[in-house]
């Protein structure tokens, strides 16, 4: 993932961003026409993915900049003066056409601009952090080779959000799963359930129970942190999901160790609840139960989990592990909110090297058909 970041006028070195909020641009994936974009020098065009056979990372239409002498492409935002705004797209070279047809030059208030010059095949994430110095915005793309008439870069998924330095970073770059590994025995080894679609890491075995559990880890070992992540599922979905946490992956066996916190379509009394896969445990932790058995009244959740046809489509799950504590809010009620001392830091944990420390993993349930979609995933150490 390319991510030059500048700032109006000077450039500053910002690290990494915070997306989470609203999107300022409109028809951001160009899914409605030319609204609200403008253009100088030829019309804007848009593809569909089956024109040139290109899938674009969001929905399935996508601009195209044309080649024409003085073509820009460009979109005006209301802005807050000194504000902090992330601008990134996803732009990949034309295929079957000269790389330097596909070079442009991005710019943001036509003050500092830079020369882009995308690769063929792969749809490239571009970052930027910028201070808006007026109440306006206006961000461009301009073709810089004039050569065979209306070819140029395809861009798609253009977005500008306010910034807010709450610490968090993404872990997830929304087009590919750099830093993520699947786990699973020998014989799921071929079987592809964890993909990108669409900015989304999704996971789908809808139509075949023939499977073991199968996780997808985030490859960096973790103790105490805040994680904020997004979910949808589907009411045609019959099986099970989770968020493993300070957690490990047993090759031998096949199995994990570690704290969990449930997703479960088929019965939401259960997601955002404590359950803990360790061996010689296998119990929920919260509510305190002796095994896997859970009823509506032994949960007492009182969160509402919402479908991918009900609004809003996504969930929203924010988990803090502090010490032995364990907490989640699940759309902004407090769902767990365990004290582990004694449970976590205990000998059967230490001897599995989980529970105080450990991985974070998303889970598909053994045997269970599943539909889920992740995203917006955001980590803060503590």
């Amino acid at each position: 993932m390319k991510s030059p970041f500048l700032q109006l006028f000077s450039l500053i070195l910002l690290g990494q961003i915070n997306s989470i909020a609203q999107n300022l641009v409109q028809n951001n994936s160009f899914e409605n026409g030319n609204s609200h974009w403008q253009s100088e020098g030829a019309n804007m065009e848009r593809h569909h993915q089956s024109i040139l056979k290109v899938k674009p990372p969001q929905g399935v239409y996508y601009a195209e900049l044309a080649s024409d002498n003085g073509y820009k492409l460009f979109q005006t935002l209301h802005t807050e003066i000194n504000k902090m705004y992330e601008v990134s797209f996803y732009t990949q070279a034309r295929p079957n056409v000269e790389a330097r047809e596909s070079h442009f030059i991005f710019s943001v208030n036509n003050t500092l601009n830079t020369k882009i010059k995308p690769s063929l095949g792969i749809w490239e994430k571009y970052t930027y952090v910028v201070k808006a110095n007026s109440d306006t915005m206006t961000i461009a793309f301009e073709d810089t080779y004039y050569g065979a008439k209306g070819i140029g870069a395809m861009v798609d998924w253009v977005s500008v959000v306010p910034r807010y330095n709450d610490g968090f970073i993404s872990i997830f770059d929304e087009i590919t799963l750099e830093g993520w590994n699947v786990y699973n025995t020998k014989a799921d080894t071929d079987k592809n359930y964890w993909t990108v679609e669409n900015g989304t890491i999704t996971c789908n075995t809808i139509g075949d129970k023939n499977h073991d559990a199968v996780w997808l880890f985030y490859e960096e070992n973790l103790d105490d942190f805040e994680l904020k992540i997004k979910f949808q599922i589907y009411k045609s979905s019959p099986g099970n999901s989770g968020l493993q946490l300070r957690s490990a992956y047993n090759p031998e066996t096949g199995n994990i160790n570690g704290p969990q916190i449930d997703i479960h379509p088929p019965g939401p009394f259960r997601t955002g609840l404590l359950y803990d896969e360790s061996d010689d445990y296998n119990r929920w932790l919260y509510p305190n139960r002796p095994d896997h058995k859970l009823t509506p009244e032994d949960a007492n959740n009182t969160s509402t989990s919402f479908y991918a046809d009900e609004s809003p489509a996504w969930n929203e799950l924010h988990i803090i592990c502090n010490g032995t504590h364990i907490k989640s809010i699940l759309n902004g009620t407090v769902v767990t909110d365990f004290d582990g001392s004694g449970i976590l830091d205990d000998i059967i944990h230490k001897a599995q090297g989980v529970g105080m420390s450990g991985k974070i993993a998303l889970q598909v349930h053994g045997q269970n058909e599943i539909l889920i979609r992740f995203k917006d995933i955001q980590l803060k150490k503590l």
